[in-house]
């Protein structure tokens, strides 16, 4: 399995360097969720002998950063930024507003008070 730094060896794109990183960390959790969902449940099984449940917890711990769930951000499909995002359609809340305006979006009404 590739470590983050090599991951991550180009020059910041800005907003683009996000969604590189976003998706490497995305993909990497994708690999490691099994894995870390059976540590996991090793760790909090109090029928286990203490020492096999720290062995999984420590084997949790060592897993690199990067490979958790709290890394990944929503991100905007569109621009993305990973501020204000609308979790239902995955939109920018400004991208979100100009699209219903518009009528872009089925099923949504722009508010006018």
């Amino acid at each position: 399995m590739p470590t983050y730094a090599k991951l991550f060896r180009l020059p910041p794109l800005r907003k683009t360097w996000g969604i590189i990183k976003d998706n490497a960390k995305r993909q990497a959790f994708a690999e490691t969720e099994l894995e870390q969902l059976a540590l996991k449940n090793i760790a909090r099984n109090t029928l286990l002998p203490t020492k096999v449940r720290m062995q999984a917890q420590l084997q949790l711990a060592s897993m690199p950063n990067y490979t958790k769930i709290s890394q990944i951000r929503n991100r905007c499909l569109l621009t993305g930024s990973s501020r204000a995002v609308v979790g239902q359609v995955g939109l920018n809340r400004n991208k979100f507003r100009d699209m219903v305006l518009k009528g872009e979006l089925p099923g949504w009404t722009g508010g006018n008070w």
